[in-house]
């Protein structure tokens, strides 16, 4: 899957949509003004100057006379604001010697201004720290974007903060040398990973004149060689206001607002010049491409992609509803998922419509089964395009992909956050409006205009790719399956003729979701109280048969989230049984014995939602999101599942081929290698946090029968087991809601709660890890290093918070702490973070992780030892202590800012038994925590000599 590239993490492409879900054509008021610095000076934007307003999206557009444009959008949901400034600079903008400069660029925007340089402790990172703003950025083909997440109050810093690095970027050579090899190293973790390193190559083989041949991070040469002076160029080329699009989402006061960005804003000036374009077109392909890629370990892969229109086509919504037919995020009621993954031949497959502002690419992956041949993979993904290109989709098919691709555009928009991105990306492809318009261009969609863009998957349009491991070639795979003679049979497309007709169905679809392509209405509007404590505001309802149900209302917000946690993780099984709770979170999303699977799948596409569930070491877990009119039939839904789960045999089968292949691609994983090895030394074998090798795994996985998962469930999945959270808009109709949990979940039956406790009994003390824990990979171009020791902790303990501050100040997140400097001033790694792994309960991990060349790790651990000694011997400072509590209650803040993470909140209190007062009053409690309770907690847990070395990758040499 192609990444968005960022300073501290990669994005995956698409989410919500397939990409062209956020698609936008272009704003005639985009281009440049002229205007003169007094005039900059002067003009002033306020409430009644907008330029344009979408009332059913709430965006209010400006336009400064230095040619920024600036949306607003209010949420007032939680005292939360992002503001998030868009370049429209990405690779597309960069040529060959200069590859990957657009991104190195975006991390060199943190190093610093004469105002705010890291180097005199007031850097960006520090400033945001105190007062709990989660910022980042990304670099995309198109775009780079940054943002901020901050407390409402903290609006202002970070307007400044954007307005100050927008024209005052320091750009020091010290800062680009580190710099070089952080991105160096991010570079090779991609080089890692193969589908990055896939679809890569397939930009790569696809583009031959366009810039989208270069993969977004750059070539490693040029990464490597790219001198200060052309980065100083790139950022005096198009780092300008009218080149870029400020949002501000949230809850904000509008005047106010408006004022700060003219005072921040209005006094920078226009770019001088005119901004490079980039002129270069890609020809039509004539014929088809190939390739193959062979390196590592991992399973192989499968790549098939196509040329396609730029964002603004009229055939950009067409091709997002086939990209939805056929394999969209693996959804089981897909076509791919039906031929290649029930089939038995691959473990992954989806569908993606990459679509940019000049033309992209459709792309089709899959990862091939163990023992199954990618040649036959291949050819039945062809014949699944033959099919639709003769037949075309059907009209229920048609219906389902608008009514799922809006409502889940929709539900993308509850957290100001997504909203943010998914507006980043219509930015990118064109403007803003387009954006606001898409949700109406696909419920217009006719199955003419889907038939008609089938024409994309043709064979002279087309690139093979193929991720070999390495020793295995291509040849071999052919000969077999022509040896075979294999005659290619693709499972029938399920009869709907009982649906309505093409119209008819487009017409329910129109009435069902009227509302739905608006995110919200205007704020004025909102009454959610956002300023106002949660917990009193939560119902609490017991039913007879003990499940514990949760109700917070958020007036007019449209949806409601749904959350559920239930113990039946890990710790609940016995010996013998590790399997057992993986496999049944993932076979609960194959039907119940009311919905079939394709019933399941298909009535949540309709939602526009998912039901998955995921297992931990405690507890099973779902969390979902839906509109607000659409909670009855979600509710039904989770307790079919809860309840009445099919459990079948066949389906069985399938679960454990898909875990068993991704159990296998994980033992070629540095990181989690790394991690295998000292969980299985440092834990006993029937403890919670043991874990067994991946070949053992892999043996339970396939031992496992569909018995031992129905004792399983029927064991656990008990109502007093079982926390179940809505957070959202009820409209009115609580009461309405909670008739309806008493009818579905009141006679679900079972046993009392199952206690937790978890004793120093989980510890391995009869075979102390002594050395360190090497796993040789040589074909990897990264070495991952997990330090880490059981730590008597949990959320419940006296001294947890002070725990919490002490390992915020050491290092949780890279930047602006005592682990940074392995990063920032002598550039070891792309990332660097210390962690209490898992602090519901008792004798979990502290770690700290960071992945580093091959040829730095040595140099990589004696720092981390310097530091971590120095951080055990000394403690921390006061002024470290009220940088970090101020950071630390502005981030918990900052993390319930949407529907679905206060729904998911919620639940993890009550099943830890946690009063729900506690989430409200957190920054007084945290307030409280003294110098000296740090530094207490900091000689008691944070002690490197007990600290436990495993190294896993292309290692050079031994450790000592």
């Amino acid at each position: 899957m192609q990444s968005r590239y960022s300073r501290s993490g990669k994005l995956p492409l698409a989410s919500c949509l397939t990409l062209g879900v956020i698609l936008s054509q272009s704003l005639a008021f985009l281009q440049p003004m002229s205007a003169s610095a007094e005039a900059v000076k002067k003009k002033s934007l306020t409430a009644n100057n907008a330029i344009e307003r979408d009332l059913k999206h709430g965006i209010e557009a400006y336009k400064l006379p230095n040619g920024l444009t600036v949306l607003l959008v209010e949420r007032k949901t939680a005292p939360v604001t992002v503001v998030n400034m868009v370049y429209h600079v990405g690779s597309r903008n960069e040529a060959v010697g200069y590859t990957g400069s657009t991104h190195f660029l975006e991390h060199l925007m943190f190093k610093g201004t004469s105002k705010h340089d890291p180097l005199k402790g007031n850097g960006l990172d520090d400033v945001l720290k105190k007062v709990g703003g989660i910022n980042n950025a990304t670099t995309y083909f198109d775009r780079t974007n940054y943002y901020e997440v901050v407390p409402k109050d903290s609006l202002a810093l970070a307007l400044e903060l954007e307005a100050d690095r927008m024209r005052n970027l320091l750009l020091r050579k010290s800062d680009r040398d580190a710099e070089m090899t952080v991105v160096r190293n991010e570079l090779e973790r991609g080089e890692d990973e193969p589908s990055d390193l896939l679809t890569n190559m397939t930009f790569a083989t696809a583009f031959k004149e366009h810039p989208y041949h270069h993969p977004v991070i750059g070539w490693r040469s040029d990464v490597e060689g790219v001198p200060l002076t052309r980065l100083r160029k790139f950022y005096q080329d198009f780092y300008w206001p009218d080149n870029a699009t400020l949002m501000v989402i949230g809850d904000f006061e509008k005047g106010k607002t408006l004022e700060l960005i003219n005072q921040y804003f209005g006094k920078l000036s226009k770019s001088p010049n005119n901004f490079p374009p980039v002129y270069t077109k890609e020809p039509p392909q004539e014929g088809e491409r190939r390739f193959v890629v062979s390196r590592g370990k991992e399973l192989p892969r499968v790549m098939i992609a196509f040329h396609t229109p730029e964002a603004v086509s009229k055939d950009t919504a067409p091709l997002d509803i086939l990209s939805f037919v056929l394999g969209d995020s693996s959804r089981k009621s897909t076509r791919l998922y039906k031929s290649l993954i029930e089939s038995g031949l691959c473990s992954e497959c989806s569908t993606s419509n990459i679509s940019l502002l000049d033309p992209g690419l459709f792309i089709i992956q899959a990862t091939v089964q163990p023992g199954q041949n990618p040649v036959k993979v291949e050819e039945v993904i062809k014949a699944e395009l033959k099919r639709l290109t003769e037949k075309g989709i059907t009209a229920a098919e048609l219906d389902r992909a608008k009514q799922s691709i809006v409502k889940r555009f929709k539900l993308s928009l509850s957290d100001p956050m997504g909203l943010a991105q998914s507006l980043t990306e219509g930015i990118a492809c064109a403007g803003w409006q387009w954006w606001c318009n898409y949700p109406d261009q696909v419920l217009a969609v006719k199955k003419a205009e889907t038939d008609k863009v089938t024409a994309t998957f043709n064979e002279n349009n087309r690139t093979v790719g193929y991720y070999l491991p390495k020793g295995e070639s291509l040849s071999q795979y052919s000969d077999q399956y022509l040896k075979a003679s294999e005659k290619i049979e693709l499972p029938a497309i399920a009869d709907e003729s009982s649906q309505p007709t093409e119209t008819a169905a487009s017409e329910k679809t129109k009435a069902s979701i009227k509302t739905t392509a608006s995110a919200s209405p205007m704020a004025d509007s909102i009454t959610s109280k956002a300023g106002s404590k949660i917990a009193p505001r939560v119902e609490r309802i017991v039913l007879k048969n003990g499940l514990t149900v949760l109700m917070l209302n958020i007036d007019h917000c449209q949806t409601v989230a749904v959350s559920g946690k239930i113990r039946a993780g890990d710790y609940f099984a016995s010996a013998g049984q590790a399997a057992y709770p993986e496999l049944l979170a993932r076979i609960l999303g194959y039907g119940t014995k009311k919905f079939s699977k394709e019933e399941l799948a298909r009535k949540l596409e309709n939602m526009g939602a998912n039901l998955d569930f995921s297992s931990e070491s405690f507890f099973h877990t779902f969390d979902s999101e839906v509109t607000s009119d659409d909670l009855e039939d979600m509710l039904k839904l989770v307790a079919s599942s809860l309840m009445e789960a099919k459990l079948d045999e066949a389906d069985l089968k399938e679960v454990q081929k898909i875990y068993a292949a991704q159990l296998k691609e994980e033992s070629s994983q540095t990181a989690m290698l790394a991690w295998n090895k000292l969980l299985t030394r440092m834990y006993r074998k029937d403890s919670v946090y043991f874990a067994d090798s991946y070949e053992d795994q892999i043996k339970q996985v396939n031992e496992t029968t569909i018995d031992n998962l129905r004792h399983y469930y029927s064991k656990n999945y008990i109502p007093a087991n079982t926390v179940l959270t809505l957070v959202g808009d009820f409209k009115g109709k609580q009461g309405k809601i909670k008739e309806l949990l008493e009818s579905e979940f009141g006679h679900w039956q079972g046993s009392a709660r199952q206690e937790i406790k978890v004793t120093d009994q989980v510890l391995n003390k009869e075979n102390e890890i002594k050395s360190p824990l090497v796993s040789k990979l040589p074909d990897k171009a990264n070495v991952d290093i997990v330090l880490a020791r059981p730590v008597d902790l949990s959320v419940k303990a006296p001294d947890y918070l002070p725990s919490l501050v002490a390992n915020a100040v050491l290092g949780y997140d890279s930047f602006a702490c005592r682990l940074a400097p392995v990063r920032d001033r002598y550039g070891l790694t792309y990332g660097i973070y210390s962690r209490i792994v898992d602090p519901e309960y008792p004798f979990a991990p502290w770690s700290i992780e960071l992945s580093v060349n091959p040829e730095n790790v040595k140099k990589a651990l004696k720092i981390v030892d310097g530091i971590v000694k120095d951080f055990n011997a000394k403690g921390i400072t006061q002024a470290e202590l009220d940088k970090e509590k101020s950071h630390l209650a502005g981030t918990f803040q900052v993390g319930l800012r949407s529907p679905r993470a206060m729904a998911r909140k919620l639940s993890e209190y009550e099943q830890l038994g946690q009063p729900l007062a506690n989430i409200d009053n957190f920054p007084e409690r945290l307030s409280k925590v003294g110098l000296g309770d740090v530094n207490k907690a900091i000689a008691k847990y944070f002690d490197p000599k007990k600290l436990k070395l495993s190294v896993a990758g292309n290692l050079k040499g031994e450790l000592d």
